[in-house]
């Protein structure tokens, strides 16, 4: 991919960027559970609850650095390891790339899909194998409830989904986006919290995912729609040669944007801007150094998410835009 060089790309005026420090809470420090999904399925909260893959490929993740998701098959690959006790207020939330218009299986699922658990789904709502795209919330034993947000899942792009259980009560995100609300007795869950597919599905004839996952995280507190938002925008990953690194902050405003960004950060010294497709935009834009702002000026781009890539000192970063 063509690279924007701000040292000597387009408009550029060399100058060394002040230090900058940003006040705001790390994502990564609230967490439960953490997979980066960077070349292994470890737990990086510190808590160690790692998982188990079977069959899954190391991929390019929604941030466009290879190596930092799993692809999974659509017939035999999965992530598994034993059911979370996250009592009864939570969140679990990930980045997805459907590679198909017909799909029926689980996305994050804590538990025995057929008896106690909980968890995100991709489907034709209301049938059995019902073979479709449909994002539905799942409670095992009971029933799905599916909310109504004429959403279906689009393919080949990344895509950010939430899934907040407070109590009996549940809300879906999409993009950072609150979508609907439901309500559900959640049946404490028993045998396997899983990912792109559920064993007690697989032992049904349920299909695999088809497609790419990425930054699965489950949070075991109540998150607002505040925090969700942050979540879908800023992640909480940075790579730096292939290992994790948070030191690095960089901040990207204003959020969402109607053509004109401003990057603020350490030493920045390339910018580089993909659509959800992966694809680098391509119209011309001017990117200007102020003392201590990145500006980049009319940015030509249709309403949707962004990724924006930069280097940071010593870390490759990405942060997630909506352009409206």
């Amino acid at each position: 991919m063509r690279k924007i060089f701000i040292l000597f790309g387009f408009s550029a005026i060399l100058l060394i960027l002040p230090k900058s420090s940003f006040a705001q809470l790390d994502l990564l420090d609230e967490a439960f559970l953490f997979y980066p999904f960077d070349g292994n399925c470890e737990d990086i909260s510190g808590n160690n609850y790692h998982a188990t893959g079977f069959n899954i490929t190391p991929d390019t993740g929604y941030t466009g650095f290879a190596n930092t998701c799993f692809r999974h098959n659509g017939t035999t690959s999965k992530i598994n390891r034993p059911f979370l006790n996250l009592e009864d207020t939570i969140a679990l939330a990930g980045w997805f790339y459907s590679a198909s218009d017909f799909q029926n299986s689980s996305l994050i699922y804590n538990g025995h899909s057929g008896m106690n658990g909980y968890g995100l789904f991709i489907k034709k709502p209301f049938t059995t194998f019902g073979l479709g795209r449909k994002i539905v919330v799942v409670q095992g034993g009971i029933a799905e409830n599916i909310v109504d947000t004429s959403f279906n899942m689009p393919i080949n792009q990344w895509v950010h989904l939430a899934l907040v259980i407070r109590k009996n009560n549940f809300e879906l995100y999409i993009n950072g986006i609150f979508r609907g609300a439901g309500v559900r007795p959640f049946n404490p869950p028993t045998s396997t919290f899983s990912v792109g597919m559920n064993p007690e599905q697989q032992a049904g004839g349920f299909p695999a995912f088809f497609g790419k996952i990425d930054d699965v995280v489950a949070y075991k507190r109540n998150v607002d729609a505040q925090f969700i938002g942050r979540l879908f925008n800023e992640g909480f990953i940075t790579h730096n040669n292939d290992q994790i690194s948070g030191k690095e902050e960089v901040a990207v405003f204003p959020n969402p944007s109607s053509g004109k960004l401003n990057i603020q950060g350490k030493a920045i010294s390339e910018v580089q801007i993909l659509n959800a497709l992966g694809q680098e935009v391509s119209q011309s834009f001017a990117i200007v150094c102020g003392e201590s702002v990145v500006s980049i000026e009319n940015l030509k781009a249709s309403t949707g998410t962004y990724f924006v890539h930069f280097l940071s000192g010593k870390s490759k970063k990405t942060k997630v835009i909506q352009i409206n």
